[in-house]
């Protein structure tokens, strides 16, 4: 399962989403570094985001005084990181 977090220095808890399932991990990694360079060059487009750094399954960048991070993380289909669910 591909997730993506969101961080940002103001806000210490991470915002994820589900962004769908591979067959393997190798095909998520894939996609994981994929989705990296398409919103980077996404941003690179708007004078608003500055200092844009694209890691391997990452982009970090400021947004009008905030430093963002934008991660994708393969974990199996078991594993939910936003923790159990309320009864």
């Amino acid at each position: 399962m591909l997730w993506t977090r969101t961080l940002t220095e103001a806000v210490g808890d991470p915002e994820w989403q589900s962004h769908g399932a591979y067959t393997d991990r190798g095909e998520c990694a894939d996609a994981a570094q994929q989705a990296a360079e398409d919103l980077a060059s996404v941003l690179k487009k708007q004078p608003t985001y500055t200092d844009i750094q694209v890691a391997r399954n990452g982009v970090m960048y400021n947004f009008r005084g905030r430093r963002l991070m934008f991660t994708q993380t393969c974990l199996p289909d078991t594993v939910d990181p936003r923790g159990p669910k309320g009864k």
